[in-house]
């Protein structure tokens, strides 16, 4: 047991070392001179070549944060206490470089973050794919045939939950299965947009994981992508079915069905 402690010490004290603490600006004399700022939203690279201005010491920023902005309203504050607020803020941490100069990176807290917001991103990336290659595996269909079989389906269901026959709750427990695979492809939005990107191209794809505009409608008006020319009836379907559901008219397929 000693042996095993004795190694988690040794351990721990080694990778401690990776973790640097952060050093502070503030004792050094050139970085006490005073310093007034006017910044609104400027990259932290912009602010650090301001304050490099006023001083013989090197200022630097990790590339991975030097577009952060920063808003400053500073009057004759030491230029050291100033540059740690602005690190403390961003969650970074100071650093000395070799030629006795600063650099400012990322500090541990920093970096968890960043970690956890990668990992939730690809879980949301993941669950995105998940429900296009739903919708995309039915927009292989024709969207009224759909609605039909879910009608369909949905009447049987409901003339055996009534009629209660031999057999009855697992018939319903089957058709139930069906109803629930297919319910979603029933919606419009959803059918469309599986039809839509079922098409896209590899630049599509890159836009929409950067987070850029993406934008598709009826009829076709460039420079969007265009949707199905009979979305139209599509949507006609779908006003038929609310208002059947909500006033109970039993003819609106059929008079659908006419408009085609």
């Amino acid at each position: 047991m000693r042996c095993l402690i004795l190694l988690g010490w040794l351990v721990g004290g080694l990778f401690s070392g990776f973790a640097q603490e952060a050093v502070s600006l503030r004792s050094d004399p050139e970085l006490q001179k005073p310093i007034t700022l006017r910044a609104k939203f400027l990259p932290l690279r912009e602010l650090l070549r301001t304050v490099a201005k006023q001083t013989t010491v090197q200022l630097e920023v990790d590339k991975n944060y030097e577009q952060e902005k920063v808003t400053l309203f500073v009057k004759e504050r030491p230029m050291g206490e100033v540059l740690e607020q602005v690190a403390e803020v961003l969650e970074l941490q100071w650093d000395s470089t070799q030629d006795g100069g600063y650099r400012l990176k990322g500090s541990p807290q920093r970096a968890e973050q960043e970690r956890d917001l990668r990992e939730a991103r690809a879980e949301n990336i993941k669950h995105v794919e998940e429900r296009l290659r739903y919708c995309q595996k039915y927009a292989q269909r024709d969207y009224l045939d759909i609605l039909r079989q879910y009608e369909r389906l949905k009447a049987q269901y409901e003339e055996i939950e009534s009629r209660k026959p031999a057999g009855w709750e697992s018939q319903l427990k089957q058709i139930g299965s069906q109803l629930e695979q297919i319910q979603g492809a029933t919606d419009l939005k959803d059918y469309l947009l599986g039809w839509w990107t079922a098409r896209w191209s590899r630049e599509h794809w890159q836009r929409l994981w950067q987070g850029r505009l993406l934008v598709a409608c009826y009829p076709e008006t460039p420079p969007f992508d265009s949707l199905p020319p009979q979305t139209a009836d599509w949507y006609l379907q779908m006003q038929s079915r609310y208002h059947k559901t909500e006033f109970g008219d039993t003819h609106s397929l059929e008079s659908t069905d006419r408009l085609q």
